[in-house]
């Protein structure tokens, strides 16, 4: 805190009491003595004098009363330390410097108790005054508790502020690493599944020709053993093909252009004709679509085609299915859903849907690897959006997606 500056005439004005005033006294020195005086008594500072001698109060002024609820009858001829407060160290060292006439006068910080018990911090400006054989310390204090408060309420917010940085720094730090350790998995990810797509498809295309080769010769028993490699070969490719799906989305060189997002659509369809005809599946399109949009297209098209695959997948076997693909236009974004009449999927589950590999029902039931919809918000984060869903258990889900313009 910076010190408050005291009126530099008020020491000489104080001093000038204890000097011997010999010969005759002109009305002149009168008007100035009582000058000297007023200033005293009504200094919007609270001032006293200590005698060094006694170590007791010889005077004190109107501000002193006031700040301290102490009246000058109560004061004068007792010992300073009437008056309870608490000093640093570093105070009192100067207390000591300017009893030894090192000093001329310091100012310092004090917290100070009041008559009636209260605790408050003043400003403080010591000074030795010596008039012959006469020395005294003259105080004048100035209360600085509003500002002592806002200095420490600032001190608390700055440690705070450089804990929430040392915080954000280390959070940073813990997110670089996550990201060169998910870059490194996913380039892991992308070069072994490659890799093992060969042999897998070799193991898949014998197993298949020995069961051609000796259908005749074999059991049933071990007929459907020989299937069973057959299947598993199959299903182990197709895991190996999402886990690549996977790993190319989200990569920074991704180009991205202008697109048409109808055509884009009218392609899915295209390419999913035959599972949504030969399961009279009812896909309704929106009437109005943004003529162009902003977006990688290879990605926008494994979006719509995965969450149409997923809606075809779940659909409700008791009643006829339906899809309903809708878009929106925001300030910001453009928003799409994909709803459909399915089985639908139970609040608890709604975020685990888009974890990789988290599959809800069995391969048994239901084919997939679990790969689909966290490949969907890969997809969707990469264009900087998010993803989301409703659904009612027996009635169907609506998954609403958006993309930033």
């Amino acid at each position: 805190m910076q010190p408050i500056s005291f009126n530099n005439q008020v020491t000489p004005y104080i001093a000038e009491q204890f000097q011997p005033m010999n010969g005759r006294v002109s009305s002149d020195n009168i008007q100035i003595q009582q000058l000297y005086e007023n200033i005293f008594k009504h200094s919007p500072f609270a001032i006293s004098l200590r005698d060094l001698r006694s170590n007791t109060f010889v005077n004190v002024n109107k501000g002193f009363e006031e700040l301290f609820g102490y009246t000058k009858e109560e004061l004068i001829g007792k010992n300073r330390f009437l008056i309870k407060r608490t000093e640093s160290e570093e105070g009192l060292a100067l207390h000591q410097a300017l009893l030894e006439e090192k000093l001329d006068k310091y100012t310092t910080i004090i917290q100070y108790t009041r008559k009636d018990g209260e605790q408050f911090w003043g400003q403080i400006t010591r000074s030795l005054i010596k008039s012959g054989e006469m020395r005294c310390i003259m105080s004048c204090i100035v209360e600085v508790t509003n500002q002592k408060e806002a200095e420490e309420e600032l001190f608390q917010s700055k440690q705070e502020l450089n804990q929430k940085i040392a915080e954000v720094k280390r959070a940073n730090e813990e997110l670089k690493k996550y990201i060169h350790s998910n870059l490194q998995l996913e380039n892991f990810a992308y070069i072994t599944s490659h890799d093992l797509r060969e042999p897998v498809r070799t193991i898949v295309a014998f197993s298949q020709i020995l069961e051609r080769k000796l259908k005749t010769e074999l059991s049933p028993e071990n007929l459907e053993f020989l299937n069973y490699v057959t299947q598993a070969g199959k299903n182990l490719n197709q895991l190996i093909e999402d886990i690549l799906a996977f790993s190319r989305v989200n990569k920074k060189d991704a180009p991205v252009e202008v697109i048409d997002v109808q055509c884009i659509l009218e392609r899915v369809l295209i390419d999913l004709n035959s599972i949504i005809v030969g399961n009279e599946i009812e896909v309704k399109l929106p009437r109005s679509l943004p003529a162009v949009m902003t977006a990688n297209s290879s990605y926008l098209y494994q979006l719509f085609q995965n969450l149409i695959k997923n809606a075809v997948k779940f659909r409700d076997a008791e009643r006829s299915a339906k899809i309903d693909v809708g878009y929106s236009e925001r300030s910001d974004y453009h928003q799409f859903y994909v709803r459909d009449n399915g089985i639908g999927i139970k609040e608890d589950y709604f975020d685990k849907v888009f974890l990789i590999f988290k599959k809800l029902h069995s391969r048994e039931k239901y084919e997939g690897s679990g790969i689909g919809l966290a490949i969907c918000k890969k997809v969707v984060e990469f264009h900087q959006g998010a993803i989301w869903l409703e659904s009612t258990v027996g009635e169907g889900t609506c998954f609403y997606f958006t993309i930033k313009k």
